[in-house]
């Protein structure tokens, strides 16, 4: 039975690939496998028991509708049958009836609320690999700081440390460590990625330089806010979601035969920001008045 239950998962891992290298045929914008795929590839015979869960493409916030049109095309249909509202959403789940999954994200290391949209940190996508020579991966640097960010955040059973410990065993020579650091302080997450860094160093002694904790050991105050302000907060910056917004915001308009203008668009949004911030003081005032 064990033996059926492994040759299911093994199917069902080929079956997504499969699926994952037709949509990186079909789609025209710059997208890149993070996830379940990424890892495989670059952890390729440190765990040959590793099964896919789902497909997790990382494209840039004004190629999110095009991306899902193309999905759809393809047999994927978007989870809970709505579009996204990219101000408010990280990524957006489709599903085949076969059961497969596919998540779009257009934040990098996006759990995290000042983690800024795909084109502030956007590596470059590798070539394909092997039989999937149409399926693009993020670079192992870049895989490894999603692991140490998004992945530590949303994976409560702490599978996110073996598969570090497999990225930095497998990619040692390729992992450039500068430029983790760099695109740290750049998410402003560089305190988060030391502490997990250490946490990794911790469990399994060896496995991360002492240079590479030196290195990500001097932050800004900015920083050690922005730490504390990850580690205790849920609050989103309003206006870090702008481009994928105005994205939303044209792709609603072509669809009703209109043409997009940016100013009216940025104008409305200040306004109903303004517009908030306005009745909820006023609010705020008539309560204090009644305690009166």
């Amino acid at each position: 039975r064990l033996r059926g239950i492994s040759r299911q998962g093994w199917y069902r891992s080929r079956l997504l690939l499969d699926h994952a290298e037709n949509l990186f045929r079909t789609v025209e914008a710059p997208a890149a496998a993070s996830g379940d795929v990424a890892i495989m590839r670059w952890t390729a015979g440190a765990r040959p028991e590793r099964r896919l869960r789902k497909l997790d493409l990382l494209v840039r916030g004004e190629e999110v509708f095009p991306v899902l049109e193309a999905a759809r095309r393809l047999g994927w249909s978007l989870a809970n049958n709505d579009y996204p509202v990219l101000d408010r959403q990280r990524r957006k789940g489709l599903v085949r009836s076969d059961g497969l999954r596919l998540d779009v994200h257009w934040y990098f290391a996006g759990r995290h609320p000042h983690a800024g949209p795909g084109d502030v940190l956007w590596p470059a996508p590798t070539d394909g690999w092997d039989d999937y020579p149409s399926i693009t991966t993020l670079p192992s640097t870049e895989l490894l700081l999603t692991l140490l960010t998004e992945g530590a955040s949303a994976d409560t059973r702490l599978t996110w440390i073996p598969d570090v410990v497999d990225m930095i065993r497998c990619q040692s020579d390729s992992i450039e460590w500068k430029r983790l650091s760099t695109g740290a302080a750049a998410l402003r997450l560089r305190p988060v990625v030391r502490e997990r860094l250490q946490r990794v160093d911790q469990l399994v002694p060896g496995v991360v330089l002492e240079s590479v904790l030196d290195e990500l050991r001097h932050v800004t105050l900015g920083e050690q806010i922005e730490r504390w302000f990850v580690l205790h907060s849920g609050a989103n910056h309003p206006w870090r979601a702008l481009p994928a917004s105005w994205s939303q915001h044209r792709y609603e308009e072509r669809a009703k035969g209109q043409r997009a203008n940016f100013l009216p668009f940025v104008t409305d949004r200040v306004r109903r920001r303004l517009g908030g911030r306005v009745r909820r003081r006023a609010s705020g005032s008539q309560q204090t008045g009644h305690r009166q």
